[in-house]
């Protein structure tokens, strides 16, 4: 142990290949030191990853950095987890299926500097909303068909509505339609003639209105099975008004 390859060779010179003695099928022979580096590096190429982009099998390990690192350094799966707790986690629902508006989000600011801030729920739910072409609904229950009636719906809507629609459930099965059938209302004339003699519809920023027809025949649909035109008994349904603003 400790001898220089030089001793190996007492005529060495430094442009020799120098040599060291290795035992092979019980005979003594020499390697250079050439062939015993490619040995090494042949025995270990499957056993250690190379320093330049290794490629790791099975399950390396790494340390795992503290949440909020932003450097090269390697990131665990514990550290990525961590992340995105912090990033997203709802807090607090414990037990909750259904959020209610005092809940809060954590979310990071990008305008200062990925700050953690809380967003409640409501929040989140106006944010959501200004996107879509209408952002409050109104559903009125049944409401009794009677002819010559008036209907005051209040729909809360704080605006006058941009969309209503009126919708006829079954109650009682009539002209081919089973109990929870839904008709839509528009359009629908009377037996008679091709006059709209169901009812009008008006509305203002607080409340839908609906004056029926004084006619005898209020509503008039097409049977679902054969087609044929008909009147509807009005005891057998029930109005619905939708309304979006």
């Amino acid at each position: 142990m400790g001898v220089r390859i030089d001793a190996l060779n007492a005529a060495a010179s430094a442009a020799d290949n120098h040599e060291i003695p290795a035992i092979k099928d019980g005979s003594t022979v020499k390697l250079t030191v050439e062939q015993l580096s490619d040995k090494v590096q042949a025995d270990i190429s499957g056993v250690f990853a190379p320093l330049v982009s290794p490629s790791f099998t099975g399950n390396p390990t790494v340390p795992t950095q503290p949440v909020g690192n932003n450097s090269t350094r390697s990131a665990s799966t514990a550290f990525v987890k961590g992340e995105i707790d912090t990033a997203v986690a709802i807090n607090p629902l414990p037990g909750k299926s259904t959020p209610v508006d005092a809940d809060q989000f954590r979310i990071a600011d990008s305008e200062v500097s990925n700050a953690a801030k809380k967003l409640t729920f409501a929040n989140l739910k106006a944010w959501i909303l200004s996107f879509l072409p209408f952002a409050k609904e109104y559903v009125s229950g049944e409401q009794p068909i009677t002819a010559s009636g008036l209907l005051t719906l209040a729909h809360g809507l704080g605006e006058m509505p941009k969309l209503v629609q009126t919708r006829l459930r079954c109650k009682v099965a009539d002209a081919g339609y089973s109990v929870g059938d839904e008709v839509l209302a528009f359009g629908l004339a009377d037996d008679n003639s091709d006059q709209i003699n169901g009812g009008q519809l008006y509305a203002d920023a607080s409340n839908i209105y609906v004056r029926f027809s004084s006619a005898p025949t209020l509503y008039v649909i097409i049977h679902k099975a054969t087609g044929a035109r008909g009147a509807i008994a009005l005891a057998n349904w029930r109005l619905i008004i939708g309304a979006w603003a």
